[in-house]
C-alpha cells in the first residue's frame, strides 16, 4: 500500500462518518446517565423536616406524605399524661434539610401500659436480691409489707393490693409491694432451731430428764416460777 492510498483511506468520508456516529452515541449515553443519576439521587432537591412532636401519628403521616417524605414508626413508650398515638420523638429532628423521599423515624405513645412477667422470687431469694432483679427488669418498687416469717425473705408479691404469682404479667408503671418476713430463725445451744419474732418473748426447745423436747419460755414469768419454788420449799 502506497502512502497516497493510506492517506486516502484515512480521510475517507465513511471513516469520519463512523467516528462522528460513535461520538454522538457516547454523548447521548453520558447525558442519559447523568440525568438518571440526578433523578435517582434527587440531587439538589431538598425538603425541610417539619416538627411532628405532639401530633397524632395519622396527622403526622399525612403531613410527611405531602412533603414527599416517608414516616416510619420504630418505637413506642407509655405515658398516662398523653393520648395514645401521639408522636414523642423523631429522627431527623425538626428543621433538618433532607432529600425528598427520606424516611423519618418516629417514636409514639403506646396505647397500653408495657407489662413484664414477675420472675420467680417468691420464697426463692432475699429482699435485696428480689429488689435488684426487679429494678434491673424495669419494675417500680413500693414500700415492703412485713409479716411473720423468715427475716428479710420474700414471702409474696402484691400489685394494687392483689397477690401476684411468678410468671404473671404486671405493668411496669405500677409499684410492686414485696411481702417480707420480719422474724429470725435462730439456733440454741443444743442445735435446735427456734423462731424469735420481733417484739415477742424468746422460746426454744430443750430436753427434759426423760430426753423429750420441751418448749421453754424466757420472759416475765421466770421470776414468778422462782418465787413459787421458794414458797413451796
Amino acid at each position: 500500500m502506497t502512502g497516497k492510498e493510506f492517506v486516502r483511506k484515512i480521510f475517507s468520508p465513511i471513516i469520519w462518518l463512523n467516528l462522528l456516529g460513535m461520538a454522538v452515541l457516547v454523548g447521548i449515553v453520558a447525558f442519559a446517565t447523568v440525568w438518571w443519576m440526578k433523578d435517582y439521587t434527587r440531587h439538589g432537591v431538598g425538603v425541610t423536616v417539619p416538627s411532628l412532636k405532639g401530633k397524632l401519628i395519622s396527622d403526622a403521616m399525612i403531613e410527611l406524605t405531602d412533603l414527599q417524605l416517608e414516616g416510619v414508626v420504630i418505637d413506642s413508650t407509655y405515658s398516662k399524661k398523653l393520648a395514645p398515638g401521639i408522636v414523642l420523638d423523631q429522627t431527623p429532628g425538626p428543621g433538618s434539610y433532607v432529600k425528598a423521599g427520606r424516611q423519618i423515624y418516629i417514636t409514639i405513645n403506646a396505647k397500653t401500659e408495657p407489662t413484664l412477667p414477675i420472675p420467680n422470687i417468691i420464697e426463692n431469694c432475699s429482699v435485696r436480691e428480689a429488689e435488684a432483679k426487679l429494678q434491673a427488669l424495669g419494675f417500680r418498687l413500693g414500700p415492703c409489707e412485713y409479716i411473720e416469717g423468715q427475716k428479710d425473705w420474700v414471702l409474696g408479691v402484691k400489685c394494687r393490693g392483689r397477690n401476684i404469682h411468678a410468671g404473671e404479667r404486671v405493668p411496669l408503671t405500677t409499684p410492686i409491694t414485696l411481702v417480707v418476713g420480719n422474724s429470725e430463725i435462730e439456733v440454741d445451744e443444743n442445735g435446735v432451731e427456734y423462731e424469735n419474732a420481733m417484739g415477742e418473748e424468746a422460746s426454744w426447745m430443750n430436753e427434759n430428764e426423760e430426753g423429750e423436747l420441751v418448749e421453754e419460755d424466757y420472759g416475765a414469768g421466770t421470776e414468778d416460777n422462782d418465787q413459787s419454788e421458794i414458797l413451796e420449799f
